[in-house]
């Protein structure tokens, strides 16, 4: 694969530009842009794995002051700065997608998004269904209602996406777009098509990606084609809360979602780890990006003995994926590390408890008691111990002058 930096950059004055490939997508649908080489710079990429509850330690890693938490540099110095102010894309999958729209498309701080999963762990995952029983078996009901998934992620959405104007749509009913200029969305589902029952991955955009590019004639610009990605079509842009819906809607966990002729679960199994599929996009869509800060939930140690081909495997991943999730980001964390290593202008950093927070299951959220700590605490103790350690905290510093 040939070096980031030989690939073309992003304009200063439009964050959502892309290049000339073409893709029915789900963006604003807003008319092509002609994009030169002047006056260009190259993107900043954040992006936020799957993992469940876990995903909590994510926003921790980010930099809240929550007690004597770390937080990064930029944010020390600069308060009022949030992740939308200096990433031009957010992209997840599965939670990672739900703190993307947080962060990226309803523009929210840290503090908001912490209050936010904490609502989201007491109102939904504390509370499981008493007649459910996690499993392949389709008949079986998901251990958690969607309802109450829906009903969180609509008052999330009413909270944070601002006064509705007499003209525009009702608070909660927001498109799933960002305007130029914007921190831009990226969010990782899987679908299946409902007349075909074919099951793609899709890739749900806050910007328009038909645009015209001129870039510099090379015969050497490789991308890599995302050809077996699906996106949305500009012209029917679907809800925030949907998006968001689609994205977390994981196998056994929650019911699908249906809307725009197809059914959508969580995108984890097809991308857990979205940040090689979200260079991708960005490479095309944006141009190389400078830089990429990747988030995980928590890296397992033991080894995953069973592929998910076998009967046996996919027994296992439903019953318990976490690790076999955690295996694979950790994978597509080496390819990106291979990947930049060849382009001396571009920086990578990934971030991942390394402890024992890959052993909190997914679905899991317990209130603390004097001799137990309860789930909050727990992801807030690991990240706490991992954000101790000078090599991260060196890192940590690192990344953030990266983004001055």
């Amino acid at each position: 694969m040939k070096a980031l930096s030989q690939l073309p950059a992003l304009p200063r004055s439009d964050s959502c530009a892309t290049s000339s490939r073409h893709h029915d997508d789900a963006g604003s649908g807003e008319q092509p842009l002609q994009v030169t080489e002047d006056s260009v710079r190259r993107p900043t990429l954040l992006t936020l794995d799957g993992g469940g509850v876990r995903g909590l330690s994510q926003l921790l890693i980010l930099g809240t002051r929550l007690g004597a938490r770390p937080r990064l540099p930029t944010l020390e110095s600069f308060p009022r700065v949030q992740p939308h102010d200096f990433f031009d894309l957010v992209a997840g999958t599965s939670t990672g997608g739900l703190i993307a729209i947080m962060l990226g498309q309803l523009r929210m701080s840290i503090d908001e998004c912490i209050d936010a999963y904490r609502t989201l762990g007491e109102e939904v995952f504390r509370k499981p269904r008493l007649a459910s029983i996690r499993g392949p078996i389709p008949w079986l009901r998901p251990k958690f209602s969607h309802m109450k998934l829906e009903g969180v992620l609509h008052g999330i959405v009413q909270r944070h996406s601002g006064l509705a104007s007499p003209l525009g749509p009702a608070p909660g009913n927001q498109p799933f777009r960002s305007p130029p200029g914007f921190c831009q969305t990226l969010v990782v589902a899987r679908g299946k098509d409902l007349d075909t029952g074919n099951p793609q991955a899709f890739l749900f955009r806050t910007y328009s990606n038909r645009i015209t590019a001129h870039f510099r004639e090379s015969k050497d610009v490789r991308c890599t084609p995302l050809s077996s990605i699906g996106s949305r079509n500009s012209h029917e842009t679907p809800l925030i809360w949907k998006v968001a819906r689609a994205t977390s809607a994981a196998p056994t966990f929650f019911k699908s979602i249906k809307f725009q002729g197809h059914s959508y679960v969580d995108g984890a199994v097809y991308a857990n780890n979205p940040a090689r599929l979200a260079v991708e996009e960005v490479q095309q869509s944006f141009g190389s990006p400078s830089l990429l800060v990747s988030i995980g939930t928590g890296r397992s140690h033991k080894t995953v003995r069973h592929s998910t081909k076998s009967l046996y495997g996919k027994l296992r991943f439903f019953l318990d994926p976490s690790k076999k999730l955690s295996a694979d980001s950790e994978e597509i964390h080496g390819e990106l590390q291979d990947l930049f290593a060849n382009d001396p202008e571009a920086s990578y950093y990934r971030f991942n408890v390394d402890t024992s927070l890959a052993d909190v299951k997914l679905d899991e959220w317990k209130r603390g008691s004097s001799s137990n700590p309860g789930t909050f605490d727990t992801i807030l103790q690991h990240t706490k111990a991992y954000l101790s350690r000078e090599d991260v905290r060196n890192e940590i510093e690192k990344a953030a002058k990266s983004l001055i």
